[in-house]
């Protein structure tokens, strides 16, 4: 009797031990994407993306905001193709531009724009962004 606890334990244990070890429990690994893959570019060409891999590097949107003509395409584009341009940013810039539109309206919106203008974004376009960022 005082070894049929321990052979109850032992059963139960191999039993867990070989049901998580069966390929039906075992999890399978995610396949890392690395960023240098090219990106399936979406069926509606975005604004700003010169060369149509679906994404818009610090260069195409240093480009967009100093052509006059796209700048304003952009800010008259319905809110899907924004949101479109703006989900479509490296996520260096879309982080910083969702920083900039947190500060909107706080103490820190001054500051903001200063750093906005050294780096080549005037005030109106900034409020703009931040506007269209805060949706």
């Amino acid at each position: 009797m005082k070894r049929r606890p321990f052979v109850l334990t032992l059963i139960l244990t191999l039993t867990i031990a070989f049901t998580s070890a069966s390929p039906a429990f075992a999890k399978k690994k995610k396949e890392k994407k690395q960023t240098t893959d090219k990106i399936e570019a979406p069926a509606v060409p975005i604004i700003g993306d010169a060369d149509s891999n679906g994404v818009v590097t610090s260069a195409e949107a240093r480009a967009l905001m100093q052509s006059p003509h796209l700048k304003q395409q952009l800010f008259n584009a319905t809110k899907a193709e924004q949101s479109l341009f703006y989900n479509s940013l490296e996520n260096k810039i879309r982080i910083q531009l969702l920083k900039m539109a947190k500060a909107y309206g706080t103490p820190r919106w001054a500051f903001v724009i200063e750093r906005a203008e050294q780096a080549g974004l005037s005030a109106s376009d900034a409020e703009r962004i931040a506007l269209v960022m805060k949706r």
